[in-house]
């Protein structure tokens, strides 16, 4: 692992290069909710915590028998959970890299993984075509949904835990009930290509998805729910495959990544184009804000974290 720090004045510079010249791809990266922190996975089967204060390489979770596809840290930051080929889920404790659960379930390999906003079930999607919800405490499987027609490439929470939204290689987003897992809604005929990344805003009242298309779409529900004639406000065109999409946490901005080996900025109100950041040497899987919203993380296909600010 080599660190190379260089501060600079002007907006949206790299900041600082993790170069895991151990791993093979990063492929998700994401920040601890204080900031303090980074975790990383890789293809190498193994995720990474970083300190970014020290810029050292803190732990090392070893545990899953093939590649890991996606981390994120619990909302409290003391633990996080990794989802791999392996079919597995993972929880770890963040401070010490134990090894608290395997969650196993699906039967093909689990694309992406995240936490409930109280951190009381996690949520996993997989090549299966499910998505499933796990109690966090027990780890017990609670509901497996079931309605896509592909991979389903990535999942998440709103903000206020009630919705699940998931896109698939059947090019369709669908909304679920967190609670009971029964399927409220489903968009259609946006995306011509497999939906890779989705998430919701802030507010919880617009998402954003993104395609191997090269397109990123930002659709707002009407009143409280996200209908099958949910407006589309703006797409917004990358290059080649937007892997990765994030809001910032005020929700003004939206930052993108794809396999052109480009960080994108843009305006989320009026689509606009902001910044362009270049860096990486290859394809950018994975990008997320800080939870203050003054840096970006990415993590890329050339094995190396940059952090922009």
């Amino acid at each position: 692992m080599r660190t190379i720090l260089s501060f600079m004045c002007e907006p949206w510079q790299t900041q600082a290069t993790f170069e895991d010249l151990d791993s093979i791809v990063i492929r998700c990266c994401d920040f601890s909710s204080d900031g303090k922190s980074v975790v990383s996975c890789s293809y190498d089967a193994t995720c990474k915590i970083w300190d970014l204060e020290s810029a050292e390489l803190r732990h090392v979770l070893k545990g899953h028998a093939s590649a890991v596809y996606c981390c994120k840290f619990s909302p409290d930051g003391q633990h996080v959970v990794s989802c791999s080929h392996d079919r597995t889920l993972r929880v770890w404790n963040a401070a010490t890299a134990e090894l608290k659960a395997t969650l196993e379930g699906h039967d093909r390999e689990i694309w992406g993984c995240c936490w409930s906003p109280d951190a009381s079930t996690l949520l996993s999607s997989s090549h299966d075509k499910t998505l499933k919800i796990w109690d966090a405490v027990t780890y017990q499987l609670l509901t497996t949904m079931q309605g896509h027609k592909g991979v389903v490439h990535c999942c998440a929470f709103n903000p206020q835990g009630d919705t699940i939204i998931s896109g698939s290689a059947d090019r369709t987003v669908k909304f679920w009930d967190a609670a009971t897992g029964e399927l409220n809604s489903t968009l259609k005929g946006y995306h011509p290509q497999p939906v890779l990344t989705c998430c919701f805003s802030p507010c919880g009242k617009t998402v954003v998805t993104s395609s191997s298309d090269g397109t990123v779409r930002i659709f707002e529900a009407w009143g409280d729910q996200f209908e099958s004639s949910t407006c589309l406000l703006r797409v917004l065109r990358a290059q080649g495959w937007v892997w990765g999409v994030a809001f910032s946490p005020c929700g003004t901005n939206i930052v993108t990544s794809d396999s052109g080996t480009t960080l994108r900025i843009w305006n989320a109100e009026t689509g606009g184009l902001e910044h362009t950041l270049k860096g990486h040497g290859g394809a950018v899987y994975s990008v997320c804000f800080s939870p203050d919203g003054k840096y970006i993380l990415s993590g890329s296909y050339d094995r190396a974290l940059k952090l922009w600010g």
